[in-house]
């Protein structure tokens, strides 16, 4: 979950700068909604709580107009 996240991040952050990458275009919004199983197993991580807030900062990132 630890570098799953951190990946998911740099995407976001690639996102949000215009990248030309279809799939995240595509895939990223899915990733990061409230009802998919990723952001939930992400957010159920325990062991490392902190997480929750890079996930927090990907949706802001991605799914911001």
């Amino acid at each position: 979950p630890i570098s799953g996240v951190h990946y998911l991040y740099c995407l976001c952050v690639a996102r949000r700068h215009g990248a030309g990458i279809a799939e995240l275009g595509r895939e990223l919004p899915a990733l990061l909604a409230h009802d998919s199983p990723y952001a939930a197993a992400i957010e159920n991580y325990q062991l490392v709580p902190e997480l929750r807030e890079v996930l927090a900062a990907c949706r802001r990132l991605a799914l911001a107009p």
